[in-house]
């Protein structure tokens, strides 16, 4: 998973619709259970799990 930075203005109804959208599934499905979420949820495991190997605390 890559994240990219958005241009606010030409991104900006992107955006808020993927908020809207972030937003809805973390209200009904805040545990990533649901069968359709649960790629995500594995995908966000594996981005967090590198990034705190990338840590040098």
């Amino acid at each position: 998973m890559e994240f990219k930075i958005g241009d606010i203005y030409a991104d900006a109804q992107i955006l808020k619709n993927a908020g809207k959208e972030a937003e809805r599934i973390r209200r009904e499905d805040p545990e990533l259970l649901q069968e359709p979420h649960r790629d995500l949820k594995k995908r966000l495991e594996i981005y967090m799990r590198n990034e705190l190997k990338n840590l040098s605390l």
